[in-house]
């Protein structure tokens, strides 16, 4: 699995995970600045050819309210 912002040709997150009729996946990033971004996450088979999948998301990363921004 991978998560990348096609629009910047970068890799976000990425994870190797065994191949399972179910799973339940925790993909980890670090949060962007704060607006609307737009990331594709990527299911990718080094065995299987023609079963890759790519699928589009959405994500709004809000300001902090507790950050301090006195400084």
């Amino acid at each position: 699995m991978v998560v990348g912002d096609s629009k910047n040709n970068s890799l976000l997150s990425i994870k190797r995970v065994k191949l399972q009729q179910k799973a339940k996946v925790k993909l980890d990033l670090v949060a962007p600045r704060p607006g609307h971004h737009s990331y594709t996450i990527y299911f990718l088979s080094d065995s299987y050819t023609g079963c890759d999948q790519e699928y589009k998301f959405d994500i709004e990363v809000k300001e902090d309210s507790n950050s301090d921004t006195s400084r």
